[in-house]
């Protein structure tokens, strides 16, 4: 292959490996290895370098002549994932400050990251326990909660800690009957608790449809669960998301998919991709402005312990 149709097959923009990293950024932004807002600015950024290597590499084929087909299949295979993440790594960290819209705030976190056994159930406030597990894909902790109350303890999107004796230090929290699951891909280990415990399932009717497990109590916008938990309705990353506000001890707030915690100590929004509706969910988390809370416990990253309501508002105050 001659230099001439290497430049007709990359063209003098470079067009096609510019497609190559936009390609390469989205798979990192979909697999939760780059926080969504950090997607545009590594295009703008970047888009620079690689044009310079792209004209480095047109002048090496160009001395060359003929023969040059491995350079051009190196090239067109460029930049790969772990040099995309070595680039994500060595980014200043005012890129990822940008995605913090309240990283000066020095609040209390749970981080399970930072957890010998995430598995175990760990008592984080006065009546209520969460358990994590690690996701691979995502790159981030799935977390659940038991929630103590008045009428019994609530379990919150229940994850499978993977082994027999974490299992039954969830069953030993208390005489579980309520299981409620904030979202359709929230179901997770529900089945199994369910089985295990004869308690009952609580989701949103507009959820229940896209799962395969049996739903006892549908529920919707303002209504209470045991009494205590308020259900919010957040629809956007799907059509039947919810939350869960309940009042005592300062208030805690419980978010399934509407809100992650990622980077820790921060918070964020899944990808454009993975909602159903991206502004709708913009404007239905946007009226937890009017909620007052302490406690901000979410299903996915880290959670805030307290000052919570401080930092989440500051964040939907810029969506």
């Amino acid at each position: 292959m001659g230099f001439e149709e290497i430049a007709a097959l990359l063209g003098n923009g470079s067009d096609l490996v510019r497609q190559r990293l936009s390609e390469e950024i989205r798979r990192l932004e979909e697999r939760g290895l780059i926080e969504s807002k950090e997607a545009d600015v590594l295009k703008d950024r970047f888009i620079q370098e690689v044009d310079k290597q792209a004209r480095r590499s047109f002048k090496t084929a160009k001395n060359m002549g003929t023969g040059v087909g491995s350079i051009v299949r190196e090239l067109l295979d460029l930049p790969s994932r772990s040099e995309l993440q070595k680039i994500v790594d060595m980014m200043d960290s005012h890129l990822r400050d940008a995605a913090r819209p309240q990283a000066s705030y020095d609040v209390p976190i749970h981080n399970p990251g930072t957890l010998a056994k995430p598995s175990a159930p760990l008592e984080i406030l006065p009546g209520i326990h969460t358990w994590s597990i690690y996701n691979d894909e995502k790159g981030l902790f799935f977390n659940s909660y038991c929630v103590e109350t008045k009428n019994g303890p609530a379990i919150i999107d229940p994850v499978d800690p993977g082994n027999d004796k974490d299992r039954n230090a969830i069953l030993d929290l208390g005489e579980i009957k309520t299981i409620i699951i904030t979202n359709r891909n929230h179901v997770r280990a529900a089945s199994w608790l369910a089985k295990a415990t004869k308690a009952s399932v609580f989701m949103h009717v507009n959820e229940e449809p896209a799962t395969e497990i049996t739903v006892d109590e549908r529920v919707k916008d303002g209504d209470l669960i045991l009494d205590e938990l308020r259900v919010i309705e957040l629809p956007g990353k799907s059509p039947g998301e919810i939350a869960l506000i309940r009042e005592e001890d300062g208030g805690q707030l419980f978010i399934g998919d509407a809100l992650i915690g990622r980077p820790a100590g921060s918070l964020s929004l899944l990808p454009d991709a993975k909602l159903d509706d991206p502004l709708r969910l913009k404007r239905s988390v946007r009226n937890l402005i009017d909620e007052q809370f302490d406690a901000l416990l979410l299903a996915d990253g880290a959670s805030v312990l307290s000052d919570a309501a401080l930092l989440t508002h500051a964040f939907l105050r810029m969506l």
